[in-house]
């Protein structure tokens, strides 16, 4: 008996350590949402090197509507996976930390790797989230043993199929580790001269011969998108800023008229499959839709479209600041042709005209501007003072019996001086 507490004890604490979760014992930083301020980031970013395998970092402001809408998935997302740590930084109070990262708007987020950051283009979902994590983790390139089922959500994916030479395979591990981050990369294996593939959930995977690694990364460059995506918070920025394409933009209003809604999204679905073999429109479009309800004012700034004859489609050139509209009621392909030639009015894109009017366009550009607009209203609070100042001056002189020198004196030490404004209260305000 003597002998075996000592042994029964040590097995029991064994027994309650491996139910740890496994997060929280490998790192402190994983299982929880971090606070990274421009004080403590390079210190919890190096001191985590070794036992987080990636972070997540959130630069957000406290006003921001959809910052408010993604911290409870952060919340979420650390207790489902321990692939990655999560970091929340307020951009609005460590601007040269947002400045470093190049954050121009909120949400932003960004991963960093073994001191290398990529801005994440992905959905902010709790569950694409949790998925990259986990790709992020594994090798660049998966074994893919079904065409059909490799891809996971809504995105694409690029597999290297047939019989590729060890050559061929290490230069398509190059461009799947240099853009891991961006979308999936797998190989299946087979007979066949190699080829490249674009994937994604409901096509037919599109293959082109696989000649080195200059066509894989232009191939995979210039592919990397659905063939129709819906346009949202989500994937705005990846779709607008893909490189020397014009986006044809389907407007629709999916909730009541969901005939035409339809129409215009698999005209659109039929033209982006067959365009990919058609000599004189590769590569220049790429067709995405959009609920010209939900997003409304975005719509609005471009001032020539019909808000009430949706849905409708035009082009949008990011690039050239400048869309197109097809006012001669073309079928779409030789619409898009036209716009090519150059047979179609170029109208100028204001950003602006979408936005509110009058004070709610001042609002507008006030909370965009936080907290560096509250500078705007100390002439106004200096004012208002001033007058206050007058006014209670007024009051007293006209009182029956002005107050004497010495009352005078006496209200003066009784009342209490401005303390002097240190860095800390600016801090507290």
């Amino acid at each position: 008996m003597a002998n075996f507490f000592p042994f029964g004890l040590l097995s029991l604490s064994l027994s309650l350590l491996l139910l740890l979760p496994f997060s929280n014992a490998a790192s402190p930083f994983l299982g929880k949402v971090n606070v990274l301020t421009q004080s403590n980031f390079d210190a919890v970013l190096s001191q985590s090197e070794d036992d987080v395998p990636m972070w997540l970092l959130d630069f957000y402001a406290p006003w921001c509507g959809h910052c408010k809408r993604l911290a409870p998935v952060l919340e979420e997302l650390v207790l489902e996976t321990d692939k990655m740590a999560v970091g929340t930084i307020d951009a609005t109070s460590n601007r040269k930390l947002a400045d470093k990262f190049k954050v121009k708007g909120f949400p932003t987020l960004i991963f960093h790797r073994n001191g290398v950051t990529e801005p994440y283009k992905g959905s902010r979902s709790k569950g694409a989230l949790v998925d990259f994590a986990e790709r992020m983790a594994g090798p660049p390139v998966a074994e893919v043993e079904s065409m059909g089922t490799f891809v996971k959500g809504r995105g694409v994916a690029f597999v290297l199929k047939g019989g590729a030479g060890e050559d061929l395979e290490a230069e398509f591990f190059k461009v799947a580790s240099e853009m891991q981050h961006e979308e999936q990369f797998g190989r299946f294996k087979g007979k066949g001269s190699p080829e490249i593939c674009l994937v994604e959930q409901s096509e037919e995977p599109y293959c082109v011969p696989a000649v080195d690694k200059k066509q894989i990364q232009g191939f995979v460059k210039g592919n990397n998108y659905n063939v129709v995506t819906e346009l949202s918070a989500e994937t705005f920025s990846k779709m607008v800023n893909i490189p020397d394409i014009k986006l044809a933009v389907g407007v629709v209003k999916p909730g009541s008229d969901n005939d035409g809604t339809t129409k215009v999204i698999e005209e659109m679905r039929a033209l982006g499959r067959s365009i990919r073999q058609d000599a004189d429109l590769q590569g220049k479009f790429a067709f995405v839709y959009i609920d010209g309800e939900r997003y409304a004012d975005w719509v609005k700034g471009f001032d020539k479209i019909d808000m009430d004859g949706l849905p409708t489609v035009f082009v949008f050139d990011n690039k050239g600041g400048s869309y197109f509209l097809n006012g001669e009621n073309w079928p779409l392909v030789q619409f898009l042709k036209s716009v090519d030639s150059g047979a179609v009015e170029k109208i100028k894109y204001d950003k602006a005209s979408g936005k509110s009017s009058g004070f709610g366009a001042l609002y507008d550009l006030f909370m965009e501007n936080m907290p560096w607009s509250l500078l705007v209203l100390l002439p106004f609070a200096a004012l208002i003072g001033l007058l206050i100042a007058v006014i209670f001056e007024d009051v007293g002189e006209s009182g029956e019996s002005p107050p004497s020198a010495d009352a005078s004196a006496a209200k003066t030490e009784d009342a209490p001086a401005a303390p002097e404004q240190t860095d800390e209260s600016k801090k507290d305000k």
